[in-house]
């Protein structure tokens, strides 16, 4: 570290190094009348891995919920879902804030690759990870998501066109072909991955033109794993009774948005299990039970 006087306010745009502060400090540093040993600017020389804290491969993460959780809490709760990967250690960064760190860049990518996550079924949201950011930097305004593009027109199943779907909902990122590994055409369904923005409400669907049916049809759109959300404006990390903008009930009493934005796979389905009475279904829920998240 290093100290380089300034002898006036207008020198703070410069300091050690001939590395030039940001404007905007220097025109609010400009403005407080400094005394001279507050415009000494301190040159902290933090550009190589500190060897008393070494970088290990980790992320941040925050709970959607209004509820606070105590670290030991999410630990106990992540840890598990994760796999509990090796040098796991959970830090608190604030309210329902975390830091993660683990041993290897495998488990950390494993974690990104798994998401969304949930505590208690609250959103687990994380962002990138930087030794040389603050805090105050971490917005967590986005959720990391599956969704499934069911009854597509066979010419839709592939990566140009489902990507323009994608893309319709979120930021893209990636698409999977179900059961079929050629990427195209006769699949079973079509997931995307996409960002999701936290400041919007979730997509309830969209209307799609096809040129050559010469329709417009209407393409429903549910979520994988989806955490807690307000059925009143579609948002998520909270619920509808503490939403700052609640929506008026329809006519039969119903919020704009309800449960059925949550995907669910058929054999999670209520009734599943009694239309499937031999001896398998048996063995996996010997019961009876109806399976719901």
């Amino acid at each position: 570290m290093a100290e380089k006087g300034q002898e006036d306010g207008a020198g703070m745009g410069v300091g050690g190094g001939g590395e030039k502060v940001a404007i905007g400090v220097t025109e609010k540093l400009a403005k407080l009348g400094l005394t001279t040993k507050e415009k000494r600017v301190l040159v902290m020389e933090d550009e190589t891995e500190d060897e008393e804290n070494p970088l290990k491969f980790a992320v941040v993460g925050k709970v959607l919920s209004g509820k606070k959780f105590h670290i030991q809490t999410i630990d106990s709760a992540l840890r598990p879902q994760w796999g509990n990967p090796r040098g796991l250690t959970f830090s608190a960064k604030g309210d329902n804030v975390f830091m993660a760190s683990m041993d290897f860049e495998r488990d950390c990518k494993r974690i990104w690759d798994g998401a969304p996550w949930t505590v208690s079924k609250h959103a687990v949201v994380l962002d990138d990870f930087d030794m040389s950011m603050k805090p105050s930097e971490i917005k967590f305004k986005r959720l990391l998501i599956w969704f499934p593009c069911e009854d597509l027109p066979f010419n839709w199943m592939n990566k140009v066109r489902g990507q323009s779907i994608a893309e319709q909902v979120g930021e893209f990122i990636s698409l999977y072909f179900k059961g079929n590994g050629s990427g195209s055409g006769w699949g079973q369904c079509l997931r995307a991955r996409v960002w999701i923005d936290l400041d919007e409400p979730l997509m309830r669907g969209f209307p799609i033109e096809s040129k050559k049916r010469k329709t417009v049809d209407w393409f429903p759109i549910q979520y994988e794993r989806l955490p807690y959300f307000c059925f009143s404006c579609g948002r998520v990390g909270h619920s509808e009774n503490y939403c700052p903008t609640p929506a008026e009930r329809d006519e039969m009493g119903n919020l704009p948005y309800n449960a059925a934005l949550r995907y669910q796979e058929p054999w999670k389905q209520e009734g599943h299990w009694q239309q499937n009475k031999g001896r398998d279904a048996q063995k996996k829920n010997p019961h009876n039970q109806v399976l719901l998240d």
